[in-house]
């Protein structure tokens, strides 16, 4: 989709026209860019587990490229279903209008921001392990450039998500931001009666 079919360029009207900006894709298509997206934050976030992996010693880190980012897309894929489920069926108590497609490129597209923040948890990660490329003390106000960038950041989507959500789901960001709290609760009671059962079904030692 060109710049010219939307009046706009998403990647960086979501940030600063959330509700602009979602209305028109999701009229335009409502899975937009959804694999990419998935494919992008997903890799990144497979990258961390590499080092963690027995086989990161003996083979080299673009064999494994291929598989990565299949695994990570699907992860991702997934994450982002779950979650605008669970968003779409909470809504609904509180009279959400949004369909569960619409939800989904809410939550998809305002996690663009994290992409930065990928990137300077990339750069951070590479500051700490090559200690010996910079002086300590240009290390340390880099990584504290990058902390506080973070921070902004991830508060930044935060408002942007809860704009978004507001657009698809047709009512205000604090109704938006009742909607996310409602999806916690009934995570954490799913949680809380899950870890009861496991304790119920556990045989007690006398």
């Amino acid at each position: 989709m060109a710049k010219t079919q939307l009046g706009l360029n998403p990647w960086l009207c979501i940030w600063i026209k959330p509700r602009q900006t979602i209305r028109l894709l999701v009229e335009y298509n409502v899975n937009y860019r959804f694999l990419a997206i998935c494919a992008i934050l997903g890799f990144w976030q497979m990258l961390w587990f590499f080092p963690f992996l027995p086989l990161h010693k003996n083979v080299a880190l673009f064999a494994f490229l291929p598989i990565f980012l299949l695994i990570s897309m699907i992860v991702e894929y997934l994450f982002f279903n779950l979650f605008a489920a669970c968003i779409f069926w909470c809504g609904k108590l509180i009279k959400g209008a949004g369909k569960f497609k619409k939800i989904r490129a809410a939550i998809y597209w305002t996690s663009v921001p994290n992409i930065v923040v990928a990137i300077l948890s990339m750069v951070m990660f590479l500051l700490i392990v090559n200690k010996e490329m910079l002086s300590t003390s240009t290390t340390i106000i880099l990584l504290r450039v990058a902390i506080i960038s973070q921070i902004v950041l991830g508060i930044w989507t935060f408002v942007i998500r809860l704009q978004a959500l507001g657009e698809v789901q047709k009512f205000s960001a604090w109704m938006a931001l009742l909607n996310l709290f409602l999806v916690v609760l009934a995570l954490l009671i799913v949680t809380l009666v899950i870890r009861w059962s496991i304790l119920e079904m556990t045989p007690t030692t006398a």
